[in-house]
């Protein structure tokens, strides 16, 4: 048997299927990626929020527990005054060490990089058949690539992100249109007539 027998030949249409395949397989991961991303950034904005709402009602706990201490002469709330201070201290210390708002950031950025290249991956897969099997190869590789440089950069998501990005695309089809929906969106001049 020759090497040409056991290597399926470069140039076959049954090649370009396998390619089809992977592409395929590709594309899905990256709009997994990405749509995880985003929902890891609305995660990490509305924890921050309510951090942020506490923190905003510890400050005022404190202020309010000081005048009243002033006021009555109550020592006893000296003491209810300084653990609301110290909760106040480790809260602020915390959001200014995790510093969330600048994840939230990364995690849109990383979506919006991603966004591009699964769009590019939706180019490629329209064009497959216009295309050699050696153009498909080197276009495969270059967005490869692109996605490796993507995610070396990346910041982690949560096991509760990738579940929404998940129901999200599984059951609720958040990244797809139907017909219908597409067609509505398009302007008047731009629908096709049937």
């Amino acid at each position: 048997m020759s090497t040409g027998e056991i290597f399926m030949d470069i140039d076959s249409q049954g090649y370009k299927e396998k390619l089809y395949k992977q592409i395929s397989d590709a594309y899905g991961k990256v709009v997994y990626t990405y749509t995880t991303q985003l929902y890891q950034a609305g995660i990490d904005a509305e924890f921050s929020k309510c951090l942020k709402k506490v923190q905003i009602g510890l400050s005022a706990a404190t202020s309010a527990g000081f005048f009243t201490t002033i006021m009555t002469g109550w020592s006893c709330l000296n003491w209810i005054n300084a653990l609301v201070s110290t909760a106040l201290l480790g809260l602020s210390a915390y959001i200014t060490s995790t510093d969330l708002d600048t994840k939230v950031q990364r995690h849109i950025q990383t979506a919006n990089r991603l966004w591009l290249v699964r769009e590019k991956y939706i180019a490629l897969l329209t064009d497959l058949q216009n295309l050699d099997n050696h153009q498909i190869i080197e276009e495969r590789d270059k967005l490869t690539n692109e996605v490796a440089e993507i995610y070396a950069v990346a910041p982690l998501t949560s096991g509760d992100a990738y579940c929404k990005a998940r129901t999200a695309l599984k059951e609720n089809e958040e990244q797809f249109f139907s017909q219908e929906e597409l067609y509505k969106m398009l302007p008047a001049h731009l629908r096709k007539r049937t």
